[in-house]
């Protein structure tokens, strides 16, 4: 277990056996361990200061590693000036075997192993830290830190496969630090969210807050275009990872990569541009994949959401910042414009535009149809009812021609009456009143028929088509 928190070397570095045996003690030593788990909760941080740890005993060639720290509470007096000053002095020596390193390096190695102390209660003076910095390699850049211009970033992204635009997109416009996006997870990712949007879990979050972020439509398409080449990209990482763990994790990632990938991506893609500008004292480049992020916060316009999509908000003013998710959306939403790169803002917000205002024009038309649809429907059950109250009256027709032909008896009655109220329902007063007149004319003739005949004379189907006339006199 202690053997993945506290790295070996490269397999190139040849240690001799005392150097292997401060390995193993830095790897059983408590106050290192629990410092790294209970204090450092971001992996890529736990890593880091690891290395960092592991250097410094080894560079000093510390071989008790577990005595190293003392209990300075419980000391007499001239014994912690004693053990304070020795600490001291080899700090001293360990600053000075950095620098040959950049500045920025010798200034996070001095950092971790400033908390390592101060977490074992070893507490050296302010005064002596701030020394201790000044003394060697500054970090302070000599190249000014400049963003890319929008015409700048879209050159370099055009340098860039399916997967890099998707990849440096992804993290402009949401704001991210490089290794939120590149352990993000599909079970993180939400494209049916109105902008689509992502989560970045506490695990992966430097500040160890989580966080919901929104990407724009642009860097939505570059992840779908991406997305139909993963299968052979993760194929071919999966086969290229030392470890079974490194394997499952890339399955479920969105961008399966190792952590020197998206840097080695980007500087590619500047220099392809004329743009890989190298500081000569931090040895970073001028336009460095952070610079995405920088170029989120310079160009999104709203240095409130700014803030909250970088998660940069303090404590004091998270309460404050964003009470609904909506609000956060419409802001985002409204912004987002400034953030496109393969089209200009006005372009966007014309198309944007366009596409809401078709929407709306398809909303509309959905709206229109339904009210059809409702009422298609009350007029089918009324023609429904309708043709069942006929077939009702069919029957009780076909019943009465049973009964007896005789005009003048009350059923007969019954029966031309029906159908006058029938037929004046379906052909008006006038058309009604001229087929009574005929109707009497057609009885006499049906009294001289026989019944089997009338019967298959006066059916449903032929009420229905008007045909009883027509067969009766051509009987």
């Amino acid at each position: 277990m202690n053997e993945n928190i506290i790295p070996s070397f490269d397999k190139k570095i040849k240690l001799t056996k005392q150097q292997l045996t401060i390995l193993n003690n830095i790897r059983n030593c408590s106050n290192i361990i629990n410092f790294l788990t209970l204090k450092i909760n971001k992996p890529t941080t736990q890593r880091n200061f690891a290395q960092y740890i592991r250097d410094y005993f080894i560079i000093l060639n510390i071989l008790d590693v577990n005595s190293y720290f003392k209990d300075v509470r419980v000391m007499k007096n001239k014994d912690k000036i004693k053990y304070s000053d020795k600490i001291e002095n080899d700090i001293l020596k360990f600053n000075k075997e950095l620098n040959n390193k950049s500045g920025s390096y010798r200034l996070s190695n001095l950092s971790a192993i400033k908390r390592l102390f101060e977490y074992n209660k070893i507490e050296l003076t302010n005064s002596f830290w701030v020394d201790v910095r000044k003394t060697g390699k500054k970090a302070d850049r000599q190249t000014d830190i400049e963003t890319l211009t929008p015409e700048q970033l879209k050159n370099v992204l055009n340098n860039a496969d399916n997967e890099g635009k998707a990849f440096f997109l992804t993290i402009m416009t949401s704001g991210s630090r490089v290794d939120e996006i590149r352990t993000l997870t599909f079970d993180n990712l939400f494209f049916d969210t109105d902008p689509p949007s992502l989560r970045i879990t506490q695990e992966h979050s430097k500040t160890g807050k989580p966080i919901t972020k929104f990407i724009t439509p642009e860097a939505k398409y570059w992840i779908e275009q991406y997305l139909q080449d993963r299968d052979k990209i993760l194929e071919t990482r999966i086969n290229r990872a030392r470890n079974q763990k490194t394997k499952d994790e890339y399955k479920n990632r969105v961008f399966p990569m190792g952590k020197s990938n998206p840097e080695i991506m980007w500087n590619n893609c500047l220099k392809k541009e004329g743009l890989y500008i190298v500081d000569p004292l931090t040895k970073h480049p001028k336009f460095g994949i952070h610079s995405l992020r920088r170029f989120f916060e310079d160009n999104i316009g709203n240095g409130k959401l700014s803030k909250y999509m970088q998660n940069k908000l303090s404590r004091s003013e998270e309460p404050y910042s964003y009470k609904t998710k909506q609000k956060l959306m419409d802001d985002y939403k409204e912004y987002m414009h400034n953030l496109y790169v393969f089209e200009t803002t006005e372009e966007t917000k014309k198309k944007f535009e366009e596409q809401q205002k078709k929407i709306e024009e398809q909303n509309k038309k959905i709206d229109e149809l339904t009210n059809i649809i409702k009422i298609t429907n009350i007029g089918r059950k009324s023609f429904e009812n309708k043709f069942k109250e006929h077939d009702e009256r069919f029957k009780k027709i076909e019943q009465n021609l049973k009964i007896t032909l005789n005009p003048e008896t009350p059923a007969t009655k019954e029966f031309i009456e029906s159908l006058i109220e029938m037929i004046t329902q379906n052909m008006g007063k006038d058309l009604a009143k001229d087929f009574k007149e005929r109707m009497f004319k057609l009885l006499v003739k049906m009294k001289k028929m026989d019944p089997k005949d009338i019967l298959e004379i006066v059916t449903p189907e032929n009420l229905k088509n008007n045909k009883i006339e027509e067969k009766i006199n051509s009987y």
